[in-house]
């Protein structure tokens, strides 16, 4: 009897997340072709800001007391000694707190190219921000990952893009240009999580949760205990805001990845829009590249490599990963839908794109970045070394 209750639940939850996520789906399968679900707040998300702002509140007045306490310790005519020890504790307390839950402005790994450097890439990300709508990113930075994303760094916040150079060279021109308008669509997609006030908290309760957490318990030795225990009751209370952030934001993060989709595809078209979901899946690739970049070249650099690997994809391969797709709904909090459910949006709504990236522009930017290839193949070699401890 107990042996055959855990499958039971876990299905349960698969088939209430599978509900849950096709229901989402259709949301933006029956909206009209070629528009996007508007953005407005629903309230979850304005309960998650309500939250966000007293999560930033308390940490403002925790900050003010440990100054307050601080000045109160060493403040001069004060003669009662044992009040000043207790005042001074104070402070360390709450302004080494504030201190570990500080906002966090340190320098990007990721390597910033500047205008001068490449003036056709920032002339088509500036083109692709304009036909958004959507701010101008400050910064383009490239690195070595299958990957590429949208943030806010430094003090004032700047908006930054980060392209990774395999993506630019693996993928055919119109679709890195699907990427480049899907990305700068987070920005006008009604994500919350991307909101100042949101995000601040959630890079807040991030730092805590990692500086806080526990060991394992199997690797807790005896003495360690009574320690741990402590841990566990000031790192709960953390780690349970965070679920209820994540909770509250995850159907309007996914909802804000669909509508991404939407508007990517609008610039580029829904074809390359698809192909590029299709080949992330087979982000692995890249490993294999490098490898036989280094054993028996064929073509000038491992990115190269990739784009012949992807487009040597065939049709079998990549229907059994779309099959393989459906695994993914395991809970509707995460931060992206299924991809599976991604496609079948894509495929419902066939747009044509209003934007062509030309061979001959894509041509351009490649010269541009020619210079970085060599190192970042290198990072790209050397992670993946020490991924695997080679």
């Amino acid at each position: 009897m107990t042996g055959n209750s855990q499958p039971e639940k876990i299905s349960v939850l698969q088939r209430w997340s599978n509900t849950e996520a096709a229901r989402l789906r259709d949301v933006f399968i029956n909206i009209p072709r070629g528009q996007t679900l508007p953005s407005g707040r629903s309230w979850r998300s304005l309960v998650a800001l309500i939250l966000a702002i007293l999560v930033l509140v308390c940490y403002a007045l925790l900050l003010l007391l440990g100054l307050w306490a601080c000045w109160s310790a060493f403040r001069p005519g004060s003669t009662n000694s044992v009040l000043r020890m207790n005042w001074a504790a104070l402070a360390v307390l709450c302004l080494l707190f504030c201190w570990l839950a500080r906002p966090r402005f340190q320098a990007r790994e990721e390597r910033p190219i500047r205008a001068e450097q490449a003036p056709e890439l920032h002339a088509l990300v500036a083109e692709v921000a304009h036909l958004l709508h959507a701010p101008v990113p400050r910064i383009i930075r490239i690195h070595a990952d299958v990957n590429a994303f949208v943030t806010r760094e430094g003090l004032p916040p700047q908006f930054s893009l980060t392209l990774g150079l395999p993506l630019i060279y693996g993928l055919r021109a119109q679709e890195f240009l699907s990427v480049l308008a899907h990305e700068i669509a987070h920005e006008v997609s009604g994500d919350p999580a991307r909101g100042q006030w949101i995000g601040n908290a959630l890079s807040m309760l991030g730092t805590l949760n990692m500086v806080l957490a526990p060991l394992p318990v199997a690797r807790l030795q005896r003495s360690q205990l009574p320690v741990q225990i402590v841990r566990w009751v000031i790192f709960l209370p953390f780690w349970g805001l965070s679920w209820l952030f994540q909770s509250l934001l995850g159907e309007e993060n996914q909802r804000a990845e669909f509508r991404a989709d939407l508007i990517a595809a609008q610039i580029a078209g829904s074809e390359p829009a698809l192909r590029t979901l299709d080949k992330l899946h087979f982000g692995n690739l890249l490993e294999v590249a490098l490898q036989k970049q280094r054993s028996m070249p064929e073509r000038p650099h491992a990115f190269l490599e990739l784009r012949h690997s992807w487009d040597r994809l065939g049709p079998q391969q990549l229907e059994q990963q779309r099959t393989s797709m459906t695994q993914e709904r395991l809970r509707l909090d995460a931060s992206h839908p299924p991809t599976s459910d991604r496609i079948a949006v894509l495929s419902h709504h066939d747009l044509p794109g209003t934007l062509s990236l030309s061979q001959e522009r894509a041509d351009r930017i490649y010269r541009e970045l020619t210079p970085y290839v060599a190192v970042i193949e290198r990072e790209a070699f050397e992670e993946y070394q020490r991924r695997y401890s080679l």
